[in-house]
């Protein structure tokens, strides 16, 4: 308003730009590339212009739900970022890129400078005692990770990955060292193969349960939000009146669409939820898994496994 004494959607589209870029993890990519400006791909730009429908207030008014995105898949070099800019351009909505490569990048170096220490000094140590500390951290980090909305910022991601890289270190090397270092040197190759056998299986089957109760819990946290909204709850009219009277005259009928977006909104906190509850089971698991420490032998010291990886 100081700026143009007057309310400019182009003042206001880039002061959300900035916004989203302060964050650090997200930002608007300014999309001038038009549908014509690709060449071929005849079969992609008539989908496009035909579901570019789906995004309008019209489609929100009638009660179809939003579609949950597009998939652009190809080798390097075959136009993914121009076909993304076009998509944009042709369906009226902001071109958002996440850079979640920074977030896993931080924690990449954490890692890649603390492993070479751990292998080279933690045979000096009692390795369940390096276990100890690694399964500590790495429950605070999934604590820490269980408790992120969707406010969170560049760094609230990247502290609990940093915090996971340094306990994943201290754990997986001197569980190598448990594992590995009383066995003779011809043998380690096979209990290699073996070790990282099991390791990778019970990766497999707690991902798949993870699947499983994160889809379970998203069901049923929709649920236990869509309890409180109801006609005797202040909150939920006032957020209903709200979203009715941002849509006012843009949709045929305001109410569906209201309810359309209250429903976006509680399927996204649902999820959200639904995360951090399996977050935070990662982490109690991992800290109970500290009595399985009691069990473990202490193998000799400045012992070398040149057979583990």
């Amino acid at each position: 308003v100081v700026e143009t004494r007057g309310i400019d959607a182009k003042v206001i589209a880039r002061e959300k730009a900035r916004t989203l870029k302060r964050n650090g993890l997200v930002e608007v990519v300014e999309a001038t590339t038009s549908l014509d400006d690709i060449g071929g791909l005849g079969q992609l730009k008539e989908w496009l212009q035909r579901r570019g429908g789906a995004f309008s207030a019209s489609a929100k008014a009638y009660g179809l739900p939003a579609p949950k995105g597009a998939l652009v898949t190809g080798v390097p070099g075959c136009g993914k970022s121009m076909t993304a800019k076009a998509m944009a351009s042709a369906w009226s909505i902001p071109l958002i890129r996440l850079d979640i490569g920074k977030v896993f990048l931080a924690a990449g170096i954490v890692q890649l400078f603390l492993m070479p220490m751990i292998g080279k000094f933690g045979s000096r140590f009692d390795p369940r005692k390096l276990m100890v500390f690694g399964i500590v951290t790495v429950s605070l980090s999934m604590w820490m990770t269980g408790h992120l909305t969707n406010q969170a910022g560049f760094w609230d991601l990247v502290r609990p990955r940093m915090i996971m890289s340094i306990g994943l270190g201290f754990l997986f090397v001197p569980l190598s060292m448990v594992a590995l270092s009383d066995l003779p040197l011809a043998q380690r190759g096979n209990a290699t193969g073996l070790f990282n056998l099991t390791r990778e299986l019970g990766g497999s089957i707690g991902t798949a349960f993870m699947s499983v109760a994160l889809d379970r819990a998203t069901k049923t946290h929709a649920l236990h939000l869509r309890e409180n909204i109801t006609p005797y709850s202040q909150l939920a009219v006032e957020q209903l009146g709200a979203m009715k009277a941002r849509f006012g005259s843009q949709v045929g009928d305001p109410l569906a669409a209201a309810y359309g977006a209250l429903q976006s909104r509680v399927a996204v906190q649902a999820l959200i939820r639904a995360f951090n509850d399996g977050f935070l089971t990662v982490a109690v698991v991992f800290f109970a898994s500290l009595g399985l420490i009691l069990l473990l032998k202490r193998p000799g010291m400045g012992i070398k496994i040149e057979g583990a990886h």
